[in-house]
């Protein structure tokens, strides 16, 4: 990485991070970081959507190995009723499904197996 791109990246993270004024909002936030890169950030919905497409499928994955090792039953909703599935539907402006039981408890799993700092 050269310096010059370092440097520069140092002064965008800079002006953009949230930590240094927490209180900024989204938009505040956006406006910044495309003051500081010169760059649009006009399809920013789409990478959202996009975002929420990649995390869904691993979810959709997870839930199905799941399934196969017998830790989750075949009727499990796991795959379509979770966070992920809840924002992309807010982001496409349909209504969001319900959280399935089965993913409450691989959340709680998660939390629970954690190492803690």
């Amino acid at each position: 990485m050269s310096d010059s791109f370092r440097d520069g990246y140092s002064e965008l993270h800079e002006s953009c991070a949230s930590t240094s004024r927490p209180n900024r909002s989204r938009d505040e936030v956006i406006s910044s970081y495309e003051r500081s890169a010169g760059w649009s950030l006009s399809h920013l919905h789409y990478f959202e959507i996009l975002q929420c497409f990649f995390l869904a499928t691993a979810l959709i994955r997870q839930a199905d190995m799941r399934i196969a090792r017998g830790t989750l039953p075949p009727t499990s909703t796991m795959a379509w009723e979770n966070v992920v599935m809840q924002m992309l539907a807010m982001r496409l402006g349909m209504p969001p499904p319900k959280l399935s039981p089965d993913y409450l408890q691989h959340r709680s799993e998660i939390r629970t197996s954690s190492p803690s700092g």
